[in-house]
């Protein structure tokens, strides 16, 4: 959903600019409504009674089952029933995967056959359909099954902000967008777009007012994050952030990125069309803001940093990424015989795997926290979980240096527009 959440957000972009590209195809190409059944076939749904549906990968559940506990609470106190559908990476079912996998005829298959959900894929995922409500000529599409993922998915990213998760585990909340700061600024935008709605279409569509509401709340929490990660430097009135590359190999993007997730968070386009800033913004913002455009118009052509990133990363950071680190109750081949974790050691499941069966690990329904703490104390194929996040100790990622490019002349722009 990654890729197609994209794909739409540059077709609702060139709409806007279609005096500029007359022959590119825009939104009105793309079929919303296609898209909005596809998220409602194989989003995840860790309620219902769909095998293959409420299956997801273990390194999700670890940290994504403290917000279904809450989702269970909360509708247990209100008398109705459980009910959860959110984005998962991959347009593919774990039944879907095993088949073609079982099948002569090839195919692409999802990696390690079971679905996953990430922060910054969701994130994504919502920024598409936010851009397009305000380019589609019409929203037949976004009836209120998806209006019920927008909801289950903005409650679920403000809640990874504001309860700490994707800063205390970002290994797992995001496999593949591997820095905070990326994800933060992708939040950002998702809420500049929320504001720009009118009144009318907020009172249509609750599920967008709601996630104003939350994502607002978040990236108040998630500023003061920002704050918090920022380095000074020993050159004056110079602030700079680090990424998962660290050594000032990703200084540019990141720095960039930071200024742009902080500008998008805390500024609205008045009624002649102007940026400015909202009246309860920190007194800080402004400090952190200047200092750090001082850094990229003194780097961005100094050539004493690179325009490194780790834009996109694989799952796997160490041998702690891997699922049969992580609780599972569901242990199968691809040929479809089960296999008991307790009998068996890493090294024989690796022996028993060849060409013509694979291991399908996964979580299946919902694990109460009481059962799933009495799975966290067993040690499946003899190997100790992944409880905690463990250092990375290889990265294999993705560096797309005109992606650093157009994040520096996008903030400095954003900025100067902001200070007329």
């Amino acid at each position: 959903f990654d890729d197609s959440s994209l794909f739409i957000v540059a077709g609702c972009l060139l709409k806007r600019n279609s005096h500029l590209y007359p022959n590119v195809s825009t939104i009105d190409s793309i079929d919303m409504e296609k898209f909005s059944k596809l998220l409602q076939c194989y989003g995840y749904k860790p309620f219902s009674e769909d095998y293959s549906a409420s299956t997801i990968d273990p390194r999700t559940y670890i940290w994504l089952r403290h917000f279904i506990e809450a989702h269970v609470q909360a509708k247990k106190s209100s008398g109705t029933v459980p009910d959860m559908n959110l984005p998962c990476t991959w347009i593919q079912s774990l039944d879907e995967a095993i088949k073609i996998e079982n099948s002569d005829c090839g195919g692409h298959v999802t990696p390690l056959y079971t679905n996953n959900v990430e922060g910054s894929v969701c994130a994504n995922v919502l920024y598409a359909l936010a851009i397009a409500i305000r380019s589609a000529n019409s929203l037949n599409w976004f009836d209120e099954r998806l209006q019920k993922i927008f909801d289950d998915t903005s409650n679920m990213i403000a809640w990874l902000i504001e309860s700490e998760t994707v800063n205390k585990r970002p290994d797992v909340v995001l496999l593949y967008y591997p820095d905070v700061e990326v994800f933060y600024y992708f939040v950002a935008r998702i809420l500049k777009q929320l504001r720009s709605f009118d009144a009318e279409t907020l009172s249509l569509f609750p599920a967008l007012e709601n996630a104003r509401n939350r994502l607002d709340k978040a990236m108040r929490k998630a500023t003061i994050m920002l704050f918090d990660l920022a380095n000074c430097s020993d050159e004056e009135g110079i602030i700079f952030w680090d990424g998962v590359l660290g050594k000032g190999r990703d200084r540019l993007f990141i720095t960039a990125t930071c200024m742009n997730a902080l500008l998008d968070a805390w500024t609205v386009k008045n009624l002649d069309g102007q940026f400015q800033f909202l009246p309860d913004a920190p007194e800080e913002l402004q400090k952190y803001l200047k200092r750090a455009s001082n850094f990229l118009c003194m780097h961005a052509t100094s050539e004493k940093y690179s325009f490194n990133n780790a834009v996109f990363s694989a799952s796997a950071k160490s041998i702690w990424s891997y699922p049969e680190r992580y609780p599972c109750n569901t242990f199968k081949f691809t040929d479809g015989t089960d296999f008991d974790p307790d009998s068996m050691s890493y090294d024989q499941l690796m022996d028993s795997i060849d060409s013509t069966r694979q291991c399908v690990l996964g979580v299946t329904g919902f694990v109460s926290d009481q059962d799933y703490q009495t799975m966290l104390s067993n040690k499946q194929f003899g190997l100790e979980q992944a409880i905690e996040m463990h250092p990375y100790t290889k990265i294999s990622y993705w560096s797309v240096e005109d992606a650093t490019r157009s994040m520096i002349i996008l903030a400095l722009a954003k900025y100067r527009l902001c200070h007329g």
